[in-house]
């Protein structure tokens, strides 16, 4: 499988050789950066090339580290009291997950999902790190400032 992350707003689609999804967001958005979700290889669409080379910040060492740690996490069935869960002691044989209608075990869709939010809670960390998002972090606050003046200015006038 060849799945890609945009690298500016997080959109995942397939490489380029499946379907070419993730060529199209660029066509249609111009995101140039994307990454290999499984190999963490960076592509520049207007390169035509991949990156190797990190930027002064370190960004995308920051990033690959963080998706590697996600990736290598193991699954703990234990509770936070350190008690099992039911569920997880027993084994396949014993337990069958029930299924979703896709059916996928709805443990499976759990896990899924649990990894789909540590991806992006990692690409939003790696993106606020960023010079491009310290930058828009800086003109949300002045919106948002700039909001708050409107607001205040109404409130006067009434």
């Amino acid at each position: 499988e060849s799945i890609w992350a945009c690298l500016k707003c997080s959109h995942v689609a397939c490489g380029r050789y499946i379907e070419e999804h993730a060529l199209k967001h660029f066509e249609e958005t111009r995101h140039p950066l994307a990454m290999e979700v499984n190999d963490l290889y960076v592509f520049c669409y207007l390169c035509e090339d991949y990156v190797l080379n990190d930027n002064p910040e370190g960004d995308l060492k920051l990033l690959r580290s963080s998706l590697s740690a996600i990736k290598s996490q193991k699954h703990d069935p234990s509770t936070r009291s350190g008690r099992t869960l039911r569920s997880m002691a027993l084994g396949e044989d014993m337990c069958s997950h029930p299924r979703s209608p896709q059916g996928q075990s709805q443990m499976l869709t759990a896990l899924w999902h649990r990894r789909q939010s540590l991806l992006a809670k990692a690409l939003r960390t790696w993106f606020e790190k960023s010079s491009r998002g310290q930058l828009k972090l800086k003109q949300k606050k002045q919106m948002e400032e700039l909001e708050k003046k409107k607001e205040a200015a109404r409130q006067r006038r009434q």
